[in-house]
């Protein structure tokens, strides 16, 4: 998982103890990072599923929407990482859903990824237009994924 761990990092060093002329050792704690938040929108159940057990096993903290009016309200009150919005919605398309997230002044500093079945030019640049800062076709490898 790259820069970022899930457990706290535990760091045993020998000092000199003024006192004597002992060494004690001295365990030091440092503060687990901040797991990386993904907000992932797609109207397919079984697709937000899959997705979510993956990232979820790999480390990251995952909300789901089933739809970009949903994740137009998760924005409201959380804030994200990486926003993964599927193209092939249909209640409130991915390019529709893109431009009111960039709209709604909620994205903060979160990137965008626009994840699509279709692998034609057009549609990339479409989801790139609307804001999107990457696009992945699917099924994606999820190691790329994540060092992306």
């Amino acid at each position: 998982m790259g820069l970022f761990s899930k457990s706290r990092k535990n760091r045993t060093k020998a000092t000199a103890n003024p006192d004597d002329s002992t060494l004690t050792d001295q365990t030091e704690t440092r503060a687990a990072p901040r797991r990386i938040r993904l907000l992932i929108v797609d109207e397919n159940a079984t697709a937000l599923a899959v997705m979510a057990r993956r990232l979820s096993h790999m480390g990251y903290d995952v909300v789901l929407a089933e739809n970009g009016v949903v994740a137009l309200n998760l924005m409201i009150a959380h804030r994200f990482d990486l926003i993964i919005v599927d193209m092939g919605m249909e209640l409130l398309s991915g390019v529709a859903t893109i431009r009111k997230m960039q709209a709604s002044g909620l994205m903060g500093q979160a990137s965008l990824l626009s994840i699509n079945t279709r692998s034609d030019g057009p549609s990339v640049i479409e989801a790139l237009d609307a804001g999107a800062d990457d696009h992945m076709i699917k099924p994606f490898d999820f190691d790329v994924l994540d060092a992306r």
